[in-house]
C-alpha cells in the first residue's frame, strides 16, 4: 500500500511530458459536464423551455388571463435559445425547441389580422432535418406542412403532409414498462415528442387535396380519417369535411348524410369547458372549437351552408329557414373572398339552385315569422345543457 501511494505521488508531481494532449486532442466524454460554458448554454435551454411551455399553456387557454402574452414568453425563450446555440449549434433538442416556438409564434397585427413567423419558423424546421433527419421525420414534417397550408403553399404542404405519414412510426403508450403521472409542464413537454396522429394528418392533408381541386384523392382521406379516428372531435371535423368535399364534387347525397353524421356525434356535448361554444353555435360548435382553423377564413361558410341542407333534410326541421340558411351561407362565401377560390363557380351555382329551390317552396310551408333551424333537435342522444338553455338566437351564425 505503502509503495503505491508513493508511485502515485511521483507521477501526480511529475511534469505531465508523456501523458500531455494536444489541445487538438479529441474531446472526451465527461468534458461537457464540465465545461461552464456548456452548463450555462444548458440552463439557458431549460430556462427557455421553461417559458415555452408556459406560452403553450396560455395558448391552449388553460393559462391564467393575467398571465404574461404569449408571444412575449415565446420571444424570451428564443432570446435564451440563440444565446445557447452559440455553444451547442448542432444540438438538435435546442434546435427542436427553437423551431417550435417559432410555429407558435403569433401576436395581434396592426391591420386587425395576425402576425406569424411562418417563413422563421420554416427555416428553423429545414435546420433541423438538415442536423438530424432522423429527428422525429413526420413530427418535423407535420410542423412543415401546417405552415406551408397557412401560407396557401399547398403543393408543399400536401408533399409534407406525405412525407409525414410515411415517416410516422406507432405510438408508444408505456414508458420503460412503467406508468408515469407528470405534472402540467411535463405533460404539455411529453405532447412535444409524442408521434403524429396518422388520423389528423390524413384530414389536414384531404384539406390541402380539397383546396387543390383534387377532390377524388380528398374524398380518399377523409375516409381514411374517419376509420382512423380515436376520438368523436377527429371524427366529426374528417365528417364535415368529407361532406364538403363531396359536394364539391356533385355528390350531394353522400354530402349530406356525410353532415348528418357529423352532426350527431355531438363532439362537445360532454365538454362543459366548450360550454359557451355550444351556447353560441348549437351543432356547428366543433367547427368553431380554439384549436380549428380555416384557411382562408371564408371556408368555414362553406360547411355552414353543407350543414344547413342538411337540417332541412331531417323531420320536424323549418325546411325553409333551413334552406335560406344554407343560401344566405353561400352568399357569405363569396362575399367574403370566395370569388377568388377555385370553387367559386360550384357557390354560384348553389346559390342559383337554393334561390329556386327556396322560391318552388308551398306557401303553407312559410313560417308567420322567419326563423332558423332549431338545432336542439337534432341528434339521436339528448342534448347537451348548453344546447337545452341555448335562446333562439344561438342558431343565426350569418
Amino acid at each position: 500500500m505503502r509503495s503505491a501511494l508513493v508511485v502515485l505521488c511521483l507521477i501526480l508531481a511529475s511534469p505531465a511530458t508523456g501523458f500531455a494532449q494536444p489541445e487538438s486532442a479529441a474531446r472526451g466524454p465527461w468534458d461537457d459536464a464540465f465545461d461552464p460554458t456548456r452548463r450555462d448554454a444548458e440552463r439557458l435551454v431549460r430556462q427557455g423551455l421553461l417559458l415555452l411551455l408556459l406560452a403553450e399553456e396560455q395558448l391552449g387557454g388553460r393559462a391564467s388571463p393575467l398571465a404574461q402574452a404569449p408571444y412575449s414568453q415565446i420571444d424570451s425563450a428564443l432570446v435564451r435559445f440563440e444565446r445557447a446555440r452559440q455553444s451547442m449549434p448542432d444540438d438538435p433538442d435546442l434546435a427542436f425547441y427553437t423551431a417550435t416556438a417559432l410555429s407558435s409564434w403569433e401576436r395581434p397585427g396592426r391591420d386587425g389580422g395576425t402576425e406569424y413567423r411562418a417563413e422563421d419558423a420554416i427555416a428553423a424546421w429545414h435546420r433541423l432535418r438538415a442536423l438530424d433527419p432522423d429527428y422525429m421525420p413526420a413530427r418535423v414534417a407535420l410542423a412543415l406542412a401546417q405552415l406551408h397550408f397557412r401560407r396557401l403553399e399547398l403543393r408543399r404542404a400536401a408533399a409534407e403532409y406525405e412525407i409525414s405519414l410515411d415517416r410516422s412510426l406507432p405510438e408508444a403508450t408505456i414508458l420503460m414498462g412503467r406508468t408515469y403521472l407528470p405534472s402540467p409542464l411535463e405533460r404539455r413537454l411529453a405532447l412535444m415528442y409524442f408521434e403524429v396522429d396518422g388520423a389528423m394528418v390524413h384530414g389536414n392533408l384531404a384539406e390541402a387535396r380539397m383546396q387543390l381541386g383534387e377532390l377524388e384523392a380528398a374524398v380518399q382521406h377523409y375516409q381514411a380519417a374517419i376509420v382512423g379516428s380515436e376520438t368523436p372531435m377527429s371524427s366529426a371535423l374528417a365528417g364535415w369535411g368529407l361532406a364538403l368535399a363531396l359536394h364539391r364534387g356533385e355528390d350531394r347525397e353522400r354530402s349530406l348524410h356525410a353532415a348528418s353524421d357529423a352532426i350527431d356525434l355531438d363532439p362537445l356535448a360532454a365538454r362543459p369547458e366548450r360550454d359557451r361554444v355550444q351556447r353560441r353555435w348549437g351543432a356547428f360548435a366543433v367547427l368553431h372549437d380554439p384549436a380549428v382553423f380555416f384557411e382562408p377564413a371564408y371556408e368555414m361558410f362553406g360547411y355552414h351552408a353543407v350543414g344547413y341542407e342538411a337540417f332541412a333534410a331531417r323531420p320536424g326541421v323549418d325546411t325553409r329557414a333551413a334552406l335560406t340558411n344554407a343560401l344566405a351561407s353561400w352568399r357569405r362565401f363569396l362575399a367574403e373572398g370566395g370569388t377568388s377560390s377555385r370553387f367559386a363557380a360550384h357557390a354560384r351555382a348553389q346559390v342559383e339552385r337554393l334561390e329556386s329551390e327556396v322560391d318552388s317552396l308551398p306557401d303553407d310551408d312559410a313560417p308567420a315569422r322567419p326563423s332558423a333551424p332549431d338545432l336542439r333537435l337534432l341528434g339521436s342522444r339528448p342534448a347537451s345543457r348548453a344546447l337545452r338553455d341555448a335562446s333562439a338566437r344561438t342558431w343565426l351564425p350569418l
